[in-house]
């Protein structure tokens, strides 16, 4: 089937690329990361579809995917990797594979499509499955689908290598965020069960008027060593007239406080 399908310019390439490494660099939220990593790649990459699969025990289970043909039925695929042995060598060797019409062939022994029977494609499309590897460790796969019957070329296979790299880190390290941000709500939630239930502050009993007038007077008379008169006695400390302290300490039964003999 013929195509006009080119490669995009090189200087929008690597603007692109720049743009994928700067959102490998900060990583905070995995959907988030990987939505606007695959929207940058379709500068560079044309697709009809566009998704990232993670690894998950035996099978590839779609966490993002862009394009013409994305649907919910895409974005709740898995791949069961025991029925595609194509896309475990690829894991196996961490590099990418370009799909042929002899893999898209189920009839004639292929394993058929990474998304056979939920998207209608044509045998010998366009497809080419990226590993995503990141310290070693296979963490999924990207896979690029065009509905026309073209291989992605060399050049292209080159780019989605090294963008597959950046967007490996990006999504390890989404992931470790994410796993630490999991293990502190856990920690903070075992604290809190066993932490000890708060102990009730009981306020001290309010006082009447006159035990507090009583406790003042005291006070007053303890500060001044029992001095009653004088700007330096009890009554100005009260701002009261001295008449009105003796008054009140008679009324209170309040003496003054004796001093100690020199």
């Amino acid at each position: 089937m013929e195509d006009d399908w080119k490669m995009p310019v090189m200087g929008t390439d690597l603007a692109d690329l720049k743009s994928v490494a700067l959102l490998a660099g900060r990583a905070e939220d995995v959907d988030h990361t990987l939505g606007a990593a695959l929207e940058a790649l379709a500068e560079v990459v044309e697709y009809d579809l566009a998704a990232v699969l993670v690894l998950d025990g035996d099978h590839l289970r779609v966490r993002c995917s862009r394009g013409p043909l994305n649907s919910v039925r895409v974005s709740r695929h898995a791949i069961d990797l025991n029925t595609a042995p194509a896309l475990r060598a690829a894991l196996n060797s961490g590099k990418p594979r370009i799909f042929l019409e002899s893999d898209h062939d189920q009839a004639g022994g292929g394993e058929g499509d990474p998304y056979h029977g939920v998207v209608t494609l044509p045998d010998g499309h366009a497809c080419l499955v990226a590993p995503l590897i990141a310290g070693g460790r296979a963490l999924g796969v990207m896979t690029f689908d065009r509905a026309v019957c073209q291989r992605y070329d060399e050049a292209t296979v080159a780019l989605v290598t090294v963008y597959a790299q950046l967007v490996a880190m990006a999504l390890a390290l989404a992931l470790r965020n994410a796993d630490l941000e999991r293990l502190v709500r856990l920690r903070k939630a075992a604290a809190e069960a066993l932490a000890p239930p708060p102990v009730p502050v009981v306020p001290p009993p309010l006082q009447t008027l006159e035990q507090a007038e009583r406790a003042a007077i005291a006070a007053a008379l303890g500060a001044t060593g029992g001095k009653v008169y004088g700007d330096d006695g009890a009554a100005a400390a009260l701002g009261i007239p001295p008449s009105t302290l003796q008054h009140r300490m008679r009324k209170l039964g309040l003496t003054k406080p004796r001093t100690a003999k020199p």
